[in-house]
């Protein structure tokens, strides 16, 4: 380890980054779905699991889903697995998380251009977020007996360890469960790490895989799914979310490391930080503004910037009675500017695009980040037709970006990803800056 080059709040570069998305298979594809301001949400295609078949074919009924929309990557159960060097008696006990963690891995690092015999196995790291494995139940229910394989291909810590064992990675190996905001903690340990000189190179990212009914159930009964499949972040009519497969990897350096490797540098991460609102909410399933602004405050001074720097927030933004109202109160709270229109601090959410990739959907929000940082373009919100009114839109000093503008004369645009969840997710935040 280079222990003399370790600087405690040096930024940090992210050089590549891939993804699989509801409608969009690469940060490219995006990117166009943001600009073209299509969603990626579809009806249930059906062929899944047997489980979910019977599933949304009770859509609307007391012991189905609200609506039979959903966040769903094609081909989940397509994988080549000889390429990854895994035979195929093992692929079928492997979660199919951990397959499309292996895929990203790859595209990710052909992204920043690095082989992976180039990479520094022993400082490289592995950071991935996860939450749930339905397909270990799954595989078990529908098998006569289970295998050794199921021990290493259905559990949770086979979601960062497969990647470190696959491409033959020894630095840190972190699987993190912190519910919706996963993949944003595992970035925010993953920056840890490479400060701390703990590697050089980390992989770093989330995963959400639909495969069984339970949590959708529950979800739907709860009344927090929308009614229409749709996520309609800050708008009058939001009535909850949609549940939807992602996955997205970044690969992190160093900004020196970056800078001295000739490394294509896409955006920089200057700060992070990472709080829980304990009891503020009083109630462990609703958030606190409280602890949201704790955590983007901290945010902001780990970076060393001011709150009027930020031109853009990419909210959680889940489109829920309860939580729209205090997550945009609590940004407002912070980076609100006196007067509205153009000057206000925009505001929106990728998952009017994508629903609601759960343990992915931070490392979602990052990609669309820097790609709008690339391409000079604030994202639009879709499902917006009336602000919601439990805002005062006239003195928040923040707005809903509807129209993806395009902005020419700032020579460098300034976002914020935040991840405000449930409670005992948590909350996480990422100052993240073009380069």
């Amino acid at each position: 380890m280079k222990t003399a080059e370790r600087v405690d709040r040096e930024p940090i570069a992210i050089v590549g980054m891939s993804c699989r998305l509801p409608g969009a298979n690469d940060p490219d594809a995006l990117w166009k779905m943001v600009v073209d301001l299509k969603e990626g949400v579809v009806e249930y295609p059906g062929g899944r699991t047997p489980d979910l078949d019977a599933f949304y074919r009770r859509a609307g009924m007391p012991d189905g889903p609200a609506s039979s929309r959903g966040g769903f990557l094609p081909d989940i159960d397509k994988f080549d697995a000889a390429f990854f060097e895994i035979s195929p008696r093992e692929a079928a006990w492997l979660d199919p998380q951990q397959r499309l963690l292996l895929e990203a891995g790859w595209e990710a690092l052909e992204d920043a251009g690095i082989p992976l015999e180039a990479l520094p196995n022993d400082e490289t790291g592995v950071f991935v977020g996860v939450w749930v494995n339905e397909y270990e139940r799954h595989a078990t229910a529908n098998a006569p007996v289970a295998e050794f394989f199921l021990i290493t291909g259905g559990p949770l810590y086979g979601a960062s360890s497969r990647l470190a064992y696959q491409f033959d990675l020894r630095g840190p190996d972190i699987c993190v469960n912190a519910a919706c905001g996963s993949s944003l903690v595992a970035v925010h340990l993953a920056v840890r790490s490479l400060r701390a000189g703990e590697c050089t190179v980390a992989l770093a990212g989330g995963v959400n895989v639909l495969v069984r009914h339970e949590l959708t159930q529950a979800y739907s009964r709860s009344q927090m799914l929308s009614a229409d499949g749709r996520c309609k972040f800050g708008d009058a009519t939001a009535d909850g979310f949609v549940r939807s497969d992602g996955v997205g990897m970044l690969v992190l350096k160093r900004l020196s490391d970056a800078r001295r490797d000739g490394d294509r540098i896409l955006a920089i991460i200057r700060g992070t930080a990472m709080a829980n609102d304990g009891r503020g909410s009083g109630l462990l399933a609703t958030p606190s503004a409280a602890g949201q602004r704790h955590a983007m405050v901290d945010s902001l001074a780990d970076a060393g910037l001011a709150p009027h720097s930020v031109d853009y927030v990419e909210a959680h933004g889940t489109g829920t009675r309860a939580g729209d109202p205090i997550e945009i109160s609590a940004i407002a709270s912070v980076f609100g500017r006196e007067g509205n229109g153009s000057g206000a601090c925009r505001i929106g959410s990728v998952k009017s695009n994508i629903g609601h990739t759960e343990s992915a959907s931070g490392v979602a929000s990052i990609i669309r980040t820097v790609q709008a940082l690339r391409h000079r373009r604030f994202p639009a919100t879709l499902h917006v037709n009336q602000p919601n009114p439990a805002i005062d839109w006239e003195t928040a000093g923040v707005m809903l970006e509807r129209e993806g503008r395009l902005e020419v004369a700032d020579a460098c645009f300034r976002f914020l990803p935040v991840r405000a969840a449930l409670d005992l997710a948590g909350f996480d935040e990422m100052d993240i800056f073009a380069h």
